[in-house]
């Protein structure tokens, strides 16, 4: 999540019995003031393991590779390495899809 925040509404707390179980990334500004560090941080709280990632900077993702290396590093988690790209296919008139 980038900027993401969870829902402190009563009637929203029953959405959260558990944890989520879902691999999660977390990117958070210090001097976010458009979605508070603290809110963010307690949107990763919902989840059982989440990869936070904090930066001294506002509501942004830096190009520093401190930020973008764990990034980079999660998401390889999940590539698949076939040796080719996957091809392209229209799903619907203006959507492409893999």
């Amino acid at each position: 999540m980038v900027g993401g925040f969870t829902s402190t509404m009563p009637q929203h707390a029953g959405l959260f019995p558990h944890k989520l179980t879902v691999p999660s990334v977390h990117v958070t500004g210090r001097a976010d003031t458009i979605v508070p560090r603290r809110d963010s941080l307690l949107l990763a709280d919902r989840f059982a393991d989440p990869l936070v990632i904090e930066h001294p900077g506002g509501h942004v993702i830096p190009g520093d590779p401190a930020v973008t290396e764990p990034i980079a590093a999660f998401l390889a988690g999940f590539a698949c390495d076939t040796g080719t790209a996957p091809a392209l296919r229209e799903s619907r008139p203006g959507t492409v899809s893999l």
